[in-house]
């Protein structure tokens, strides 16, 4: 019996040590851990606000470019006021000319407003495609740098 209480001292003996000792391995490895992801987060946050900053300098110039060709267009429009409307009974059919076209400064009033409108549509999906081509190409750049 002896033998037994004296192994069963010995353990913990052992235990009295040993498990300061994890406490403390376990304690260090945690720290190690914690700053690490601590580190990784900031790294995140600062990339992210870098890209943000990007984004928002890329929307204000996209911004300036649609306000100058909605000043434009809003230009172009009230030009339309002295182009004549389109007549009932078409010129070429009047005068039996089968020909009939025109280009940009002989449209009718109608005409040179769908135009317009097409020109301003199309310009404003450029500029959003643009946009978006930049800060595509910011986001992949600021990615590839780590």
């Amino acid at each position: 019996m002896s033998n037994l209480i004296r192994l069963l001292f010995i353990v913990m003996c052992l235990l009295v040590v040993a498990l300061p000792s994890y406490d403390y391995g376990r304690r260090s490895v945690q720290a190690k851990w914690d700053t690490e992801k601590a580190a990784t987060a900031t790294a995140q946050r600062t990339k992210e606000a870098e890209l943000q900053a990007g984004m928002d300098k890329l929307r204000t110039e996209k911004n300036r470019e649609t306000a100058k060709l909605r000043s434009t267009v809003a230009a172009l429009t009230l030009s339309l006021r002295d182009r004549p409307e389109r007549p009932a009974v078409p010129a070429s059919a009047s005068t039996g000319d089968a020909g009939g076209w025109c280009s940009g400064p002989q449209l009718y009033r109608d005409d040179a407003a769908v135009a317009i409108a097409e020109a301003e549509r199309a310009d404003t999906i450029r500029l959003a495609l643009i946009a978006c081509q930049k800060a595509y190409q910011d986001a992949v750049d600021k990615s590839a740098g780590h």
